[in-house]
């Protein structure tokens, strides 16, 4: 689906847009390379930030966000499938990279995702050569049954991704908080906005360094122009009411 069209959280009444939540992303990408210490090339990072949301833009997603369909395969999944299958905005991806996106949430292959993903592949019209691609990641050569040369990369990659990704939703739902009047935790460990927060992002946020203005609110749309700790647009659509 069109990227204008498509949604990529939703909290209370209100949906962020898919372009609210890369846009915060990819404005985390330096400043946790920075407080990561990382030695990565910065536009690899961006383009994979970028991209790592792109199986929310099915349809399949859009209509579980609304509560109308139950998800059968998670955005990220989706997304391996797609670089599988050649998808044209996912060949500049390479191999860390998408890795990379299909753990940003999990574990690098979980026995739940490598199942689903299988049971995608076997209903798909070029099956032969996306299980090919599929058993040769799987299959590789294992030196003591560790594949360092796929491992290490990748997992400095999913490092990196993860928080940028949990810095950016924090920091888009933290705004709409505030902007609402809604009372906030003290930081992103000490949030409940993921049971992972602690585990998943090696760095923490305070609410009380995030500094904000409202550009827009009105029936359908609320804007907010957060002005640290990156500069970005969150951008929120109410839902509608029946």
């Amino acid at each position: 689906m069109p990227e204008d069209e498509c949604f990529s959280k939703n909290y209370r009444d209100h949906f962020e847009t898919y372009k609210s939540h890369v846009s915060a992303c990819v404005s985390f990408a330096r400043p946790v390379m920075n407080a990561l210490r990382s030695r990565l090339n910065y536009d690899y990072v961006e383009n994979m930030v970028r991209l790592h949301d792109i199986g929310k833009r099915g349809e399949e997603f859009q209509k579980s966000i609304r509560k109308e369909k139950a998800q059968d395969i998670r955005h990220e999944e989706l997304a391996f499938i797609l670089w599988l299958d050649d998808y044209p905005d996912l060949t500049c991806l390479d191999e860390p990279q998408i890795l990379a996106i299909l753990a940003h949430h999990r574990t690098l292959i979980d026995e739940i995702s490598a199942i689903k993903i299988e049971r995608y592949i076997s209903e798909h019209e070029n099956m032969k050569e996306l299980s090919r691609r599929w058993l040769n990641i799987l299959m590789r050569p294992r030196k003591n049954r560790i594949d360092i040369e796929l491992l290490l990369p990748t997992l400095k990659l999913v490092d990196i991704l993860r928080t940028i990704d949990l810095l950016a939703s924090y920091t888009t739902a933290t705004v709409l908080r505030l902007s609402l009047n809604l009372e906030n935790p003290d930081s992103l460990f000490a949030s409940a906005y993921t049971n992972l927060s602690r585990e998943l992002s090696s760095v923490n946020l305070r609410t009380d360094e995030i500094n904000f203005k409202d550009v827009e609110n009105d029936e359908k749309t609320i804007r907010i122009q957060i002005l640290k700790p990156i500069n970005s647009i969150a951008e929120y659509k109410r839902r509608e009411q029946k």
